[in-house]
């Protein structure tokens, strides 16, 4: 049950860190077409 746990927690983990990148990703490009449009 505890490695079950564990296995849970870290597969947590990189969902969350995937999410984060994700997210930065988007705001980047949100940036960079505002910039774009700008010109």
């Amino acid at each position: 049950l505890q490695a079950e746990n564990e296995y849970l927690r870290a597969e947590n983990a990189i969902l969350k860190k995937l999410r984060e990148l994700r997210l930065r990703d988007e705001k980047e490009r949100e940036e960079k077409q505002k910039l774009s449009e700008d010109w």
